[in-house]
């Protein structure tokens, strides 16, 4: 084993000592307590950094948009849109920047929509907060937090849906 792969290897190791000892802690003396609530916050935001940087990784995003702009026709004419409009509103909603999120607790579904494309079908749901929505699809759930920009797009897409 080369010095590099050594090092590594002890960092590693050293990080999984540290993160256990700050398991229990949390979860025996430190429980309930303010440092108990950062680290589980610091947890929280990790979880989501690392399952952003795979959605980004992944190509989710682009397939999406993808399968939008092959169907922006069909779309138009469910919506009664023009196709001209459907691709702005495509545009609009900036489907490259949404990121996935934890769904508050208070979040009230508005609108539930069932679509399919290529043999796969999914549930969106909208809620009261236009900055989230929910895709159910492929027996994966995930919270996408929607950015203010394409908000009002999505809102009205689905109004359209429904």
């Amino acid at each position: 084993m080369n010095t590099f792969t050594r090092a590594l290897a002890v960092t590693l190791m050293a990080l999984v000592i540290a993160l256990g000892a700050f398991s229990l802690l949390c979860a025996g003396p430190l429980a309930n307590t303010p440092i108990s609530q950062a680290l589980s916050d610091f947890g929280k935001n990790m979880e989501y950094a690392t399952l952003n940087a795979a959605l980004d990784a992944s190509g989710v995003k682009g397939a999406a948009e993808g399968a939008l702009r092959d169907n922006a026709a069909g779309i138009a004419s469910a919506t009664g849109m023009s196709k001209q409009e459907v691709d702005r509103a495509i545009d609009d909603l900036d489907i490259s920047s949404w990121r996935m999120a934890e769904l508050p607790a208070q979040a009230t579904p508005r609108f539930s929509v069932q679509a399919s494309y290529q043999g796969s079908s999914a549930t969106i749901t909208t809620y009261d907060d236009p900055s989230y929505i929910t895709v159910d699809a492929l027996g994966q759930h995930a919270t996408l937090l929607v950015p203010e920009s394409a908000q009002h797009r999505v809102a009205h897409l689905m109004q359209s849906a429904t």
